[in-house]
Order: structure tokens, then sequence, then C-alpha cells
């Protein structure tokens, strides 16, 4: 959590919901400008990297983390609030507690710990009245499962075609659109 709050003081990203894991992490974030998203993560997993070698001894043996992160845009519908579930959910699902505010170690917590927690923002739509209600919901694993298999199954963005289409015209980004799978090789002339 530290690490994540230390990321805050040097990238202006608007936090909406976060998890921290055993061995992954979740965010829920509003970037403010292009390029904030990998400036952020990187502000958050290079101390982490280095920390985490130096703790355990495995400078030089390898890297921390798997890849480069999965980022999927959502609209502020339906898909917003799915997503803020599966974040915050993401202890529930892997048993670890009975409900999300059990987990110290997110957004959703209630516990009180000695570090000091990171900032949330004002999400882009009215939190429900009932939040904690819906958290809950025992539909939501279904929801929040389908949420996670639609990610790691296709490129597509959790949204309407008409916000797709709108949002990336507006960013000029063409990652959503296009069709699946490596682009063809083009040859170079000359070779």
């Amino acid at each position: 959590m530290r690490v994540v709050v230390e990321a805050q003081a040097k990238v202006d990203m608007r936090l909406l919901e976060w998890c921290l894991m055993r061995n992954h992490f979740h965010f829920l974030v509003w970037p403010r400008a292009d390029g904030d998203l990998t400036r952020f993560l990187y502000a958050i997993t290079q101390p982490h990297a280095c920390r985490w070698s130096r703790v355990h001894g495995t400078r030089g043996t390898g890297p921390v983390y798997q890849g480069r992160f999965n980022a999927r845009p959502v609209d502020s519908g339906f898909s917003f609030l799915t997503a803020a579930c599966y974040v915050l959910r993401n202890p529930v699902e892997k048993h670890l507690v009975t409900r999300a505010e059990d987990w110290p170690w997110g957004s959703a917590s209630t516990a009180a710990l000695p570090e000091p927690r990171p900032a949330l923002h004002d999400w882009p739509l009215p939190r429900p009245a009932n939040w904690s209600d819906i958290l809950h919901l025992p539909t939501k694993r279904a929801r929040a499962g389908e949420f996670q298999r639609r990610l790691a199954a296709t490129a597509a963005v959790p949204a309407s075609d008409e916000w797709r289409n709108a949002t990336a015209a507006l960013q000029v980004w063409t990652a959503g659109r296009r069709r699946p799978g490596r682009p063809r090789k083009v040859p170079l002339p000359g070779y």
C-alpha cells in the first residue's frame, strides 16, 4: 500500500477502487492524460520489484512480474459497476474472506491499518446508496466471472459499440477496434 501511495504522489491518477492480492493487484482508475496509466503503473511496479528482489535475495535472477499490465476501458454504466464489483470482490472469489470489507488490502476495507491508505477519487457516476448490498449480491459472482471471461477471451471492451467508437474517435485510439490477434507483417520495401 505504501508503494501505491508513493505512486499517487508522483502521478496524478484518479484511483476509483483498488485491491491488492497476494500475487497480483487490481485497480479501477480514471487517467487524466495520455500516458498517465503507464506512468502510474511504472511508479508502482518498479519500486515494488526492486524492494521484492532486495528483501527476498533474488536480485538478478529474473523478473518479478510476468509481463506488461492489462488495461481495458469501461463505460460509466453497468460495465463500470461490474468492474468495480470485480475489483473489490476478488478476495471473496478466491475464498480469502467472506465479505469484501474484511480484506484489509482493498478500498472496500473497513479495517484500520497503521499504514497510509491510497486515496480514492469520486466515481464518474453516483455511487449507489445500497452499494454494499449490491457488492454482496449472490448474482455478482456470476457477473464478475463473466466480466473476467470477456476480458481474458477477447480484446473486446465491455461496453456498448456506440461508447467504444465515440471514445476511440475522441482519444485517437484504435486498439479496441482492431481484429483480435497479431497483425500481419507488411514486408519492407527493398527486402
